[in-house]
């Protein structure tokens, strides 16, 4: 036994100590971060980072609530508003055509692809720095967080930029109304395990919606409760932070901790292939 032990730690090492491509991942790494559930409803952060091995060409299991490897709902419906305030900046030069103004539609396009990367990089960090801000991430600062998120797009007020119709927009103003749906002990916890069937059918009721989708919300906290975690993590030690929501879901592959649900998910498949 110890000697296996000895063997894979060494076959570890001798991996880690190979190059790495310019912003490759660690070899077949992905770290976990674990923690402790209190009364209340509550998860006490203990900071203990633990790592599981994932082999190459494996899918995630971050993300939707069908774990999926694509980009969560919540940073999805993000990502496509930042594209849709970008937009905007595109329209400059676009109706030039040929002739004596191509170089000028060349240069157009660059600065244009520039400022649209600047905009859509100052939208993921508002949202990161909203993300970070409260000391407790409880259902009530999600839902303070979402109200400052549709601020910065621009989607309230009568001076709003972008259309009630936008698909972005109704996606996170329909996380708002679950969220607004839930009561003051529900929005004061931190943890799913407030939510009773019966609480989750009445929020559903409320917010004129499905308890399939009263659960997505629920586990995108839980997601965003780990992006925090991962922030935190990577600030820590010095290390660069995703600048774009792509940015996010690329090293989220390989770096991003697991959250609750996550790892309940993984849990679950593999008690069904053990069974198989």
């Amino acid at each position: 036994m110890a000697a296996a032990v000895v063997a894979a730690v060494a076959r570890r090492l001798v991996a880690l100590e190979q190059p790495l491509a310019r912003g490759a991942p660690p070899p077949w790494t992905r770290g976990v971060f674990m923690g402790e559930r209190q009364g209340m409803g509550g998860i006490r952060e203990t900071g203990t980072l633990q790592v599981r091995s994932r082999k190459r060409g494996e899918g995630s299991t971050m993300g939707r609530p069908d774990m999926t490897s694509e980009m969560p709902a919540h940073h999805r419906a993000l990502q496509q508003l930042s594209e849709k305030l970008a937009a905007p900046l595109s329209g400059i030069v676009g109706d030039m055509a040929g002739g004596p103004v191509q170089a000028l539609r060349e240069r157009s396009a660059r600065l244009r692809k520039g400022a649209d990367l600047r905009k859509q990089e100052e939208v993921f960090e508002a949202s990161r720095r909203f993300l970070m801000e409260p000391e407790t991430w409880t259902f009530g600062n999600m839902a303070a967080y979402q109200r400052k998120v549709l601020e910065l797009a621009g989607a309230t007020g009568w001076r709003r930029r972008i259309s009630s119709d936008e698909p972005s927009i109704l996606h996170l103003e329909k996380e708002l109304r679950v969220l607004e749906a839930m009561t003051p002990t529900e929005l004061m916890s931190n943890h799913k395990s407030v939510f009773t069937p019966e609480s989750k059918k009445l929020i559903a009721e409320k917010a004129g919606t499905t308890v399939k989708y009263v659960d997505q919300v629920i586990m995108e906290h839980d997601i965003l409760r780990a992006d925090r975690r991962w922030y935190k993590i990577l600030t820590q030690f010095g290390r660069p932070l995703p600048k774009t929501f792509e940015d996010r879901q690329f090293m989220g592959e390989y770096d991003r901790p697991f959250s609750e649900a996550e790892m309940e998910y993984q849990e679950q498949m593999l008690d069904k292939h053990r069974l198989k």
